[in-house]
């Protein structure tokens, strides 16, 4: 009877064999365990988790049948007074089931201590929201892990900021990631760069260096030098982390664009960040250029594709307004510095985009056509 109404729920054999014999050798009984796996499992559902999702939950950590649906409530109340959104107490229950578990005191003890050793409040619980393990981790081996990353080369503050982007920093040995140093060495980076490129992205850390020289072979395929890849992924080290399909695609897609393939590969050597930009926003920034007589900007000068559109026009516009025409000889102007800009001529990003508001002027035109 048991086992038929928790195949029911969706459980499978190996899942019931689990939950059972876990839940009986923590309680000496079989006794009300559907009823506490119905009502965890209700309640798993009603906070927004998939049917998979809260049979994952209850299947990993069976131990949570031991408290009452109700229990379990409160302490979710308890963990969103401590300033997580339901969102993120969602993504840790499944990533860490046993943070249910958890005592809230010593949870919030956690929070103050890493604190304390230079985290912000907002650090601490991106952390935790990322990696919830954290909360499992003594607080002397966090601060062990970050002076022994201080003597790998890094600054204590830079540490605190790679800690907050990748906190599963803090399940790798100081050896492993001393060793991914060593190994990226090897591959024609020198310490300084390896560095740079862990402060930039700190994912890095967590890839197979196999499948990294991998990424190079293959990009070489598609006419780089060596030096080329050297340059290109220690600025950009987030194409380690894309497949070799996306980056081919995205070639294609910029070509379709109307450039050819060397002057789409000779834009991603002076901009690599480019292979991360959504098509649709190069589309949109292509089409307001060329519209203005600057059809080579992206060609000479792709780094210029950080810049917003909005802010672009409203650039334009604003010269526009007091009698100055950009053309390909002063084109530098839109993209000048924030804070020279101001000083010059009294109006910051913002006002600007407000004043001249590019999504209302396209609107207006779509509207017209």
């Amino acid at each position: 009877m048991l086992v038929e109404k928790m195949k029911e729920l969706g459980y499978t054999d190996s899942d019931i064999e689990k939950i059972i014999n876990q839940y009986t050798a923590a309680n000496n009984t079989k006794n009300n365990l559907f009823k506490r796996l119905e009502g965890n499992y209700k309640m798993l559902i009603s906070l927004g988790l998939s049917r998979n999702e809260a049979i994952k939950i209850t299947k990993e950590f069976p131990l949570l049948l031991a408290y009452l649906d109700t229990s379990i409530e409160k302490k979710i109340y308890n963990i969103k007074e401590l300033g997580y959104e339901m969102s993120a107490i969602k993504k840790m229950i499944i990533a860490f089931p046993q943070i249910l578990s958890l005592d809230i005191a010593n949870m919030e003890k956690k929070i103050e201590d890493m604190k304390k050793i230079g985290y912000s409040n907002k650090a601490v619980l991106k952390i935790t929201t990322a990696c919830p393990h954290v909360f499992g981790l003594n607080i002397n081996n966090i601060k062990n892990m970050l002076i022994k990353l201080t003597e790998l080369g890094f600054k204590y503050e830079e540490v605190l900021k790679i800690t907050t982007k990748y906190p599963e920093i803090f399940g790798l040995s100081i050896e492993n990631i001393s060793k991914k140093i060593d190994d990226m060495i090897t591959l024609g980076y020198n310490r300084l760069l390896v560095i740079k490129m862990i402060k930039i992205y700190p994912n890095i850390l967590g890839l197979n260096i196999n499948n990294m020289k991998k990424k190079l072979k293959d990009m070489k395929k598609l006419e780089y030098t060596n030096k080329d890849l050297l340059i290109i992924t220690s600025t950009c080290p987030q194409l380690f982390g894309y497949t070799i399909e996306r980056i081919k695609k995205r070639i294609n897609d910029i070509m379709d664009l109307g450039y050819s393939y060397q002057e789409v590969i000779n834009m991603s050597k002076k901009f690599p960040q480019i292979f991360g930009l959504s098509i649709d926003a190069i589309k949109v920034k292509k089409e307001f250029y060329d519209s203005i007589g600057l059809e080579r900007l992206f060609i000479d000068y792709p780094r210029n594709l950080m810049q917003s559109v909005e802010l672009s026009y409203a650039r334009y516009m604003f010269y526009k307004s007091i009698g100055i025409e950009i053309n390909k000889d002063n084109f530098r102007m839109l993209f000048e510095d924030q804070k020279r800009f101001k000083k010059r001529y009294n109006y910051s990003n913002d006002d600007l985009i407000k004043m001249y508001n590019y999504n209302e002027e396209k609107a207006k035109s779509r509207t017209l056509d």
